[in-house]
């Protein structure tokens, strides 16, 4: 997971593989792999994850794009 991160975020790259990372909506990015998932968002230049989880159906529930939301709402104050 490290490995994908990195070539993910990597700015000189410029080219991000939206079948591993992916805009949610609102400005939450989400890293995918296998059943693997880690929400960030990007503060600046700065990636900040939010928290990962190992999915279990084949939909994501929404209460966790919620709590990705939640969190990134409470580090910025």
């Amino acid at each position: 997971m490290q490995a994908l991160i990195e070539r993910q975020c990597d700015s000189q790259l410029g080219v991000r593989d939206e079948e591993k990372f992916r805009s949610e909506g609102d400005g939450i990015w989400v890293f995918k792999k296998f059943q693997d998932r880690i929400y960030c968002y990007f503060d600046g230049n700065k990636v900040c994850m939010t928290h990962g989880l190992k999915k279990k159906r084949d939909r994501v529930p929404p209460s966790e794009l919620k709590k990705a939301k939640d969190i990134r709402a409470l580090n910025k104050k």
